[in-house]
């Protein structure tokens, strides 16, 4: 510690701690603020700065479905397959079948429409095969199913944009329907698992029933062959299931399906060598004939729909769920398609969505087409100091404000309310260097959006740190901001046209015209961004009085103050507390205060002195 630097008054009498913490609270309800209003307490850790910057556009749109209403569109089917053809930016479909019909013909989705091929060659008319797209060899890969006659089928064809290739591999898997293929980017590889496999003469079940004989075994395509792997551990055999690559996590998930006539709810993972299942807090019911799709910009992975146990009965569903690499979470979207099954999906990432079509419920095939969308990307227009409101940099363990459009759909003012603080809150996050760091608060009110965090200490270690925002999956594009030695921000309230500070006597009651400070008192000096303290706590963890590394110079009315201590406020998190002491010789009135560090000046309040 400093020589000059002394404890901090309020380091650890519960008494007087709980004392600073309810004036400084007072404070905020009476508008502790320059620009906008603030709300401070010990459990919020921080002054949590709400609307202060310009009007800016509306809030995003939260995640939602919407039917597109389209001139052109495939004939209505189930138990068909999707796959997004990134070379070519387009949505595929292939076969499927209705009650009256199978199908052989091709069509694409281009963002906006459907459109059927006339591919020279195509694979033969077929229902439950799998598509995949295969990256690495700009292909969509398809796979099996039964044909017309419910034959089933092992022949592998590719799909290059315009037509039909059938492969001639020189190991096939066995004949099956029901089975389910995802491409695993990280190994560049098609990853096919499970589908049943009847003997011959059995019934086919398509949609609803059991599936017999249940498969359990993996493949995977190299662009020229099949190759059984032999995991040590693997899901139990199934059918109708779902699978789709987590990019994010660099993983393909595998959920749910059917089995001898029993639902199955389990979620599993493949990382190119074995199967791992995972132990989700939440998850979607147990079901089948359901739909996946890697949503690749979101790191996140999209089901609906299917046939599910809910309470002791079977039923079609229209829910949406996320998988995020450890977790299931329930969408809550505004519009929906109605409950179904058999349906297939996939997200085109050229335009953000996720594509879904067709379906079955009741005795009736459905021919509608529904997208998925998060709406825009988050956008941060500026950080600035969380109580100077300041650019120009963020310093480490600071309390910083990011603003700018889409940052999130929740409305309102909305403070965190634990400590350590939270990386996510209301679904949206700050990124920093890749990195969520702690929040305070997500404010929206009438389009005005900011969020409220700590920079992290250890951003300390770089000239300049990246910062975005996720709001509800969605990250936006990070902008670049320069990292400050020090930055000194007062926070600040307003009253009568005058910016006070928020300055407390020693006994935390808070200097105002009503209780001025006196010549030779300590008065304590509430800011952020005074930068490198010595042991700093863990990020979105409450300081303990650790004094800065450097003591910064305060002026009372251009008077030198001798300070006595600076540091972090104990109980709060990135809010320092500067002891000072009001010089002699001061006229009587509304006083100027300052605090310089390291060649920065901090925003000037007014302390009202006797």
């Amino acid at each position: 510690m400093d020589s000059k630097q002394q404890s901090p008054v309020s380091a650890d009498d519960a008494a007087t701690a709980k004392a600073r913490d309810e004036e400084l609270s007072s404070v905020t309800q009476s508008g502790f603020t320059s620009k906008a209003t603030v709300s401070m307490t010990k459990w919020r850790a921080v002054a949590v700065l709400t609307m202060f910057c310009a009007p800016v556009a509306v809030a995003q749109t939260a995640a939602n479905w919407t039917q597109q209403i389209r001139q052109n569109f495939p004939p209505p089917r189930f138990v068909h397959a999707q796959a997004y053809d990134s070379a070519h930016g387009q949505v595929v479909l292939f076969a499927g079948g209705n009650n009256i019909s199978v199908f052989n013909d091709t069509w694409a989705w281009d963002g906006s429409n459907w459109t059927e091929k006339s591919p020279g060659t195509g694979p033969p008319a077929r229902y439950s095969h799998a598509m995949a797209y295969d990256s690495a060899h700009g292909q969509v890969v398809l796979f099996g199913g039964a044909s017309a006659n419910s034959n089933l089928l092992n022949d592998t064809w590719v799909w290059d944009g315009s037509n039909w290739t059938q492969k001639s591999p020189q190991t096939i898997p066995p004949a099956r329907y029901g089975l389910a293929m995802a491409y695993d980017s990280t190994h560049g590889q098609v990853v096919l698992f499970g589908g049943a496999n009847p003997p011959s003469g059995t019934s086919l079940r398509a949609a609803g029933g059991a599936y017999p004989e249940t498969l359990g075994d993996t493949w995977v395509w190299d662009g020229s062959n099949w190759t059984q792997k032999s995991p040590q551990t693997s899901p139990p055999a199934r059918a109708a299931h779902g699978m789709a690559y987590d990019s994010a996590h660099r993983q393909v998930v595998l959920f749910g399906g059917e089995a001898n006539g029993n639902f199955l709810g389990d979620t599993w993972v493949w990382d190119g060598s074995n199967w791992t299942q995972k132990a989700p807090q939440t998850s979607p019911s147990a079901r089948y004939l359901y739909a996946m799709a890697n949503e690749s910009a979101h790191g996140q992975v999209l089901l609906f729909g299917g046939i599910g146990i809910v309470g002791a009965k079977s039923n079609v569903l229209n829910d949406t769920w996320v998988w995020d690499g450890s977790n299931w979470t329930q969408e809550s979207p505004q519009t929906s398609p109605t409950a179904r099954t058999g349906t297939a999906m996939a997200y085109d990432s050229v335009h953000d969505q996720t594509v879904l079509f067709g379906g079955f419920v009741g005795m009736t095939a459905l021919g509608e087409t529904w997208t998925w969308s998060r709406g825009p990307a988050p956008a941060v227009s500026a950080v600035v100091n969380g109580a100077s409101f300041v650019g120009g940099g963020v310093v480490p363990g600071a309390i910083a404000t990011a603003f700018g459009t889409n940052l999130t759909s929740g409305p309102g003012i909305n403070l965190t309310s634990s400590l350590p603080l939270p990386t996510m809150f209301l679904n949206d996050a700050v990124i920093i260097n890749n990195q969520p760091v702690a929040l305070f608060a997500v404010d929206n009110v009438s389009g005005q959006q900011q969020i409220n965090f700590q920079v992290p200490w250890e951003a300390a270690s770089g000239p300049n740190a990246t910062v975005a925002v996720e709001n509800n999956g969605t990250t936006g594009a990070s902008i670049s901001v320069p990292v400050l030695a020090a930055q000194p921000g007062i926070f600040n309230y307003s009253a009568g046209g005058n910016t006070f500070g928020a300055i407390l006597h020693a006994n935390f009651q808070l200097a105002d015209t009503g209780h001025p400070a006196k010549a030779g008192e300590t008065v304590l000096i509430y800011c952020t961004g005074l930068g490198a303290v010595s042991s700093p706590p863990a990020d979105g963890a409450p300081g303990n009085g650790q004094p800065t590394a450097t003591t910064p110079t305060v002026t009372i009315g251009a008077a030198s103050a001798m300070v006595s201590f600076s540091g972090l406020a104990p109980g709060f998190v990135g809010l320092y507390q500067i002891n000072a002491e009001v010089p002699a010789g001061l006229t009587a009135g509304n006083q100027q205060v300052m605090v310089m560090l390291a060649g920065a000046s901090s925003n000037s309040v007014l302390l009202p002195v006797q």
